[in-house]
């Protein structure tokens, strides 16, 4: 993920999304298909999300789904809303 992070040629989609606290904020998402591979293990295809803040408020992070047919808008709204619950239980 590092290296698409620092390609040039990587296709960048800027967007607004659901954010923390009800806000919407605007980031830019790069996303592919990719096998993941484990020895023993059958390979599974996996959707990456790469984001980056065009603000650079926060780090370039990565997530990795198995769901096909979800879009990278929802891939990282369903984030947005595991975290808020990961900190509400904790």
């Amino acid at each position: 993920m590092a290296k698409r992070l620092a390609d040039p040629a990587t296709v960048w989609q800027r967007i607004s999304v659901a954010w923390y606290s009800g806000t919407t904020r605007t980031v830019e998402l790069a996303s592919e298909t990719a096998v993941w591979y484990h020895n023993g293990l059958p390979p599974v295809a996996i959707h990456w999300l790469l984001i980056q803040d065009p603000q650079g408020q926060f780090d370039p992070q990565a997530l990795l789904c198995t769901d096909q047919q979800a879009q990278a808008q929802t891939l990282l709204e369903w984030f947005v809303l595991r975290w808020q619950m990961e900190v509400t239980c904790a």
